[in-house]
């Protein structure tokens, strides 16, 4: 799994409004902080972000946080006095005036109601308290929900300078790519320090044979054409959305990002000015040393550069717009001249689940399962349940509070759960008791719709970094895992030889795949530094068979449970070719069109119809011409899903990563 990168200021809002409401008030609206305050959804909190730290800078505001954590303590000495009238207001007075600090009024969220007609006409521009707003950008889950954010006329020219941060405005993009990569600003992220040494290299590029099945839906005025293919000429994008950083970045970052301990982390999400991916901890300085015994590779502009002079390597599918610059340097000058810094979205986590849940997609292809089957794979969940029935205080603890419970945690526990802490006997008491058995009968209906306990847990996905330092170096691209195969400490910790895998959304058989546990020395030793993700081969097509998966922050979700692996079948994969969409010369007025066909997401309707599909094909022979019609609509319903939630987006003007 991923965490969101721990928050070390205090929380930002601002207003979020429905277009509706700003149209009954003439799109001039006049409300107080306390007013919005107190209406349900008004106010949202904001995780700090680029855009929330240039507003800061702007404003002249870089010291809120400080002056915000004065004013909390300033309230927690007053509530712990005797509670007078006069404390009570001074209370009142002082939180206040901490909203007032922490609340941004040049930045403004609006939900559109009518979608194309409110957008259109808000973006012509609105008032609210005598401020007028414009169009600033749209996130990637904003075009989702139909949100916007707008920004105070006095800020929105010198932000959407530091957005475009000195780019080429005359290179052809992909409206909807160009409207995604711009909300890369208003991610929430922690800051964190500039590397010593940035290199951007070209992506790599694996081929080699296999089967698989091709869905061609290029052409959308007619059906999708399936067509199975033997022995294909398939190609990987074996770097996609991946870099890597020396142990001495890694090291320093972990402790910017407040851990205690000195240690490395697997890797980071990182952002910057168009920039967004993985980098995962790995030292291609020593890599160099002992299989080139050079240092000098050609970055994607065609300069030399050494190695030994960088801590950070990015592919240049993370650093999106890197042709709009003449070269690193040129890049790099922007960046500083427009106050960008490296920030953290997301890390991997430093331990690893040992039991998390299956879902319905991941168990509904699997139509050979016997009754014993069943029993099996349901008996971890069962044994669970009644366990906890059996009042055993120490089950019940981590049935309330999880099993990840530590002294920074346990604050956030259940009450029940910190009361069976201190006086075990309470597993007695009715009102606990009735907690656990409420928890029960839902974890009960749970299980019944496939929510079942096995041993396994969700890994962030990696490129095979051996492959990309050989790909840097103009050397053979050979990788150090082979078709077929993975690389996974925790597996290899836990003896494990081979794991299905899995990755939501999915609704059909080819999306399961089994793979091998690589456990080499030389394996182990170049990937020690990665702990808790998994390493995947460049040679085969499980990208493609796992709906398109890269390297930015990816899941996998992967199990030893023996009925799973016992009843896995080894399929072609969908290969999905879509429509690819027009560049061109780019204007706002091209990214507004693409957001409104963007909005709204479609892929929990599409995964649904499919997933019903492939229920009713339990009610056909497999040689009927209805089963063979829904395996049809079920096989093309993938290439549905990647056209809705291919470039973190749910823009329906398509578009295709390069061919696999």
């Amino acid at each position: 799994m991923m965490y969101v990168a721990k928050q070390q200021k205090t929380q930002q809002y601002c207003l979020k409004l429905h277009s509706s409401f700003l149209a009954q008030y003439n799109w001039d609206l006049t409300i107080s902080l306390d007013k919005a305050r107190k209406d349900t959804g008004m106010l949202i909190s904001l995780a700090d972000s680029q855009i929330l730290t240039w507003i800061n800078e702007l404003n002249d505001a870089e010291n809120y946080d400080e002056v915000a954590k004065g004013i909390r303590k300033e309230i927690r000495f007053l509530k712990k006095q005797k509670p007078t009238r006069e404390v009570k207001n001074q209370i009142r007075q002082l939180y206040s005036k901490l909203y007032k600090v922490q609340f941004r009024e040049d930045y403004v969220s609006v939900i559109m109601d009518k979608a194309s007609s409110d957008y259109l006409r808000a973006n012509k521009g609105f008032k609210i308290n005598g401020i007028q707003y414009y169009r600033l950008l749209t996130t990637t889950n904003g075009v989702k929900t139909q949100t916007i954010q707008y920004v105070s006329e006095r800020l929105r020219n010198e932000l959407r300078r530091r957005i475009d941060n000195g780019r080429d405005q005359t290179v052809k993009l992909v409206p909807a790519k160009l409207g995604a990569y711009e909300a890369l600003a208003a991610s929430a992220s922690v800051p964190v320090s500039w590397p010593h040494g940035v290199i951007v290299v070209p992506d790599v590029e694996t081929h080699f044979i296999s089967d698989r099945i091709n869905i061609d839906d290029s052409d959308t005025s007619r059906e999708p054409i399936v067509q199975f293919e033997k022995d294909a000429n398939c190609s990987n994008n074996a770097s996609d959305g991946c870099g890597m950083m020396l142990p001495s970045l890694s090291r320093r970052w972990n402790k910017e990002l407040g851990d205690k301990e000195d240690r490395t982390i697997s890797g980071v999400n990182l952002r910057n000015a168009w920039t967004k991916g993985m980098v995962f901890t790995f030292d291609f300085i020593e890599w160099a040393e002992k299989n080139v015994g050079s240092y000098i590779i050609k970055d994607v502009w065609g300069q030399d550069r050494d190695i030994r002079d960088a801590e950070l390597i990015l592919t240049e599918g993370q650093l999106k717009l890197w042709m709009c610059y003449s070269s690193w340097e040129d890049y790099e000058a922007h960046c500083r001249e427009n106050h960008y810094t490296y920030r953290v979205a997301k890390t991997a986590e430093h331990e690893l689940d040992d039991v998390r849940q299956l879902n319905y997609q991941f168990i509904q292809p699997y139509d050979n399962l016997s009754d014993e089957d069943i029993d099996a794979l349901v008996s971890p969940t069962v044994q669970e349940i009644l366990d906890i029935r059996q009042k055993d205080p120490r089950k019940s603890i981590v049935y309330l509070a999880g099993s990840k419970l530590t002294e920074d945690t346990v604050k956030y526990a259940e009450p029940e759960a910190l009361a069976l802490m201190v006086d075990k006997s309470l597993i007695n008491d009715p009102h606990i008791y009735h907690k656990i058995e409420k928890m029960i009968a839902r974890r009960i209906k749970d299980a019944k719709i496939g929510v079942l306990d096995v041993h396994g847990n969700f890994q962030i996905l990696s490129g095979d970094l051996v492959a990309l330092c050989q790909n840097m170096f103009g050397l053979e691209v050979t990788g150090s895992l082979k078709a077929g195969e993975i690389y996974s400490k925790y597996w290899i910790d836990k003896g494990v030889k081979e794991v299905t895998c899995y990755r939501a959304p999915m609704s059909n058989a080819h999306s399961i795949v089994a793979k091998k546990i690589c456990s080499s020395d030389e394996v182990c030793y170049w990937f020690r530094y990665i702990d808790t993700c998994v390493v995947v081969n460049a040679f085969d097509t499980m990208a493609a068979a796992l709906n398109g998966f890269d390297f930015d922050g990816d899941l996998l979700f992967g199990t030893d449970n023996k009925v799973l692996l016992k009843n896995y079948k080894p399929l072609p994969a969908l290969n999905c070719i879509q429509y690819k969409a027009e560049k061109r010369i780019c204007t706002e007025e091209d990214v507004i069109q693409s957001n409104i066909k963007g909005f709204g997401s479609k892929i929990g309707q599409v995964t649904n119809r499919i997933t019903s599909m492939t229920s009713m094909m339990a009610n056909y022979a497999p040689d009927s011409e209805e089963y063979k019609t829904l395996y049809y609509r079920v096989q093309c319903g993938q290439a549905q899903q990647q056209a809705e939630i291919q470039f973190e987006s749910p823009y329906t003007v398509m578009y295709s990563k390069k061919t696999r």
